[in-house]
């Protein structure tokens, strides 16, 4: 029974706007025109913006932020922010990675100053979070100071590149 009665008014209601559709819109055009100001009040409170972009992406957001919600994670989770943030105890390759994006890459080797660099060349052997204890060198300058060169069979008794 609830169900018919529902069906019911439904239809009454399809009636009633179809009948009275020119007074309904006028009452919405009246409560507009009327509440201007209110309105206009309760957007901006709200942040309806529709051209809002997040000032690190210029992604089109819709709420009262200044960054999209990626955005605002990857900000959130930063080094030590972050719960898996492992501070000196972390390995080599991350802490390579980590110099990697702060240090910026020269157009030529530190130590030459003939190739492009390729390696990241720690100075004082101790891996520590220091940026300045890193540099950019070409393959052969990081091999030589490596000492590894002489590892190498084909290169024994030979001098590697044109480097020094």
């Amino acid at each position: 029974m609830p169900y018919k009665n529902k069906k019911k008014e439904m239809k009454n209601r399809k009636k009633y706007y179809s009948k009275n559709k020119i007074k309904i819109l006028q009452n919405k055009k009246e409560y507009y025109s009327k509440n201007k100001t209110k309105i206009k009040e309760y957007r901006e409170k709200y942040s309806f913006n529709r051209n809002k972009k997040c000032d690190i992406c210029k992604k089109r957001i819709h709420y009262k932020s200044k960054f999209c919600h990626s955005c605002a994670n990857r900000i959130s989770h930063q080094e030590e922010k972050n719960p898996m943030w492992k501070g000196d105890d972390v390995g080599i390759g991350a802490l390579h990675e980590w110099i990697k994006r702060r240090k910026p890459k020269p157009k030529l080797c530190e130590d030459c100053k003939k190739r492009k660099p390729y390696d990241l060349a720690n100075i004082s052997g101790k891996y520590k979070r220091d940026v300045n204890d890193y540099k950019w060198v070409c393959r052969s300058c990081h091999m030589k100071e490596d000492k590894r060169i002489n590892n190498l069979k084909q290169f024994k008794g030979e001098k590697y590149g044109k480097c020094n």
